[in-house]
């Protein structure tokens, strides 16, 4: 198990560039799981404790899953992640992940990464600013989504702006 959880590690852009040592040392601590379709890999406010990498199958990204307002927000493939807004902050999971069809995964837990942050800080800073460049790449897709999805709604003055969110309620 170990060199094919490095291989998937070394093949993530999670991982781009990180040292071989690391990719080691963390591949040493992963955790294989196995997902058949449809199973709940994660659920919505439950409180994040890993990060999954996926290695082979699909993984849905899922708000509000099991109720008449059940939205799709993504479908991941291999190579790709989720759950790692744990390892930034300890809050409940913003969204549940369910298998699209069966899957294999390794999952890092956010003690583990955490580690990496006292043994090696200059690595651990790649791996956050790989963090950073896909939530702001996931940011933009989601951006560009509402955007093109929100229906206009202006207020009876043309020059007001269209008003989405009160100061301090982005990211609560």
């Amino acid at each position: 198990m170990f060199q094919s959880a490095k291989s998937a590690l070394r093949d993530s852009r999670l991982f781009a560039g990180l040292h071989d040592d690391v990719l080691g040392e963390l591949a040493s601590r992963c955790k294989k799981v196995h997902a058949e379709a449809g199973e709940v890999i994660v659920q919505e406010n439950g409180l994040g404790k890993e990060l999954y990498l996926i290695k082979e199958g699909r993984v849905r990204i899922v708000g509000q899953h099991g109720t008449p307002r059940e939205t799709i927000y993504s479908e991941l493939e291999a190579g790709e992640f989720f759950g790692e807004m744990c390892v930034l902050e300890c809050v409940p999971r913003s969204a549940s992940a369910l298998a699209a069809e069966p899957v294999l995964l390794y999952s890092l837990s956010a003690e583990d990464i955490h580690r990496l942050a006292e043994k090696r800080p200059e690595q651990f800073a790649v791996l956050l600013l790989n963090i950073g460049r896909d939530l702001c790449r996931r940011l933009r897709v989601m951006n560009k989504l509402f955007t093109t999805l929100l229906p206009v709604r202006r207020s009876p003055a043309a020059d007001e702006p269209l008003v989405l969110s009160e100061p301090g309620d982005v990211g609560e």
